[in-house]
């Protein structure tokens, strides 16, 4: 039996294949940190964004806390999500090299 494209893709590439992530990503990043509900405003706003948001934060790419004034969940990058951003940056210069 051939081997299919899924079983060539990494583990750990496979979350950027579900619908915003990379989004996620970007919008955190350009802005050092959001609010969930500047994330549901900027990128999407449905009911599987909570389980997108713990999947990337499961990875090590992002964390979320509750701020203790506002009460609202910030999201922020982590070490580990600033170096992916970093590499991801790098391909996208890459690809709009003329």
């Amino acid at each position: 039996m051939p081997k299919g494209i899924e079983e060539d893709i990494p583990t750990g590439i496979r979350i950027f294949e579900r619908k915003h992530m990379l989004a996620i990503l970007f919008f955190v990043h350009s802005r050092g940190g959001c609010t969930r509900m500047e994330l549901y405003n900027g990128v999407a706003n449905n009911d599987r964004m909570p389980d997108k948001l713990g999947v990337l934060e499961e990875a090590g790419l992002i964390t979320q806390h509750i701020d203790r004034n506002t009460r609202a969940v910030r999201i922020e990058m982590t070490d580990v999500g600033m170096e992916a951003m970093g590499h991801l940056l790098e391909v996208d210069r890459l690809i709009e090299q003329p």
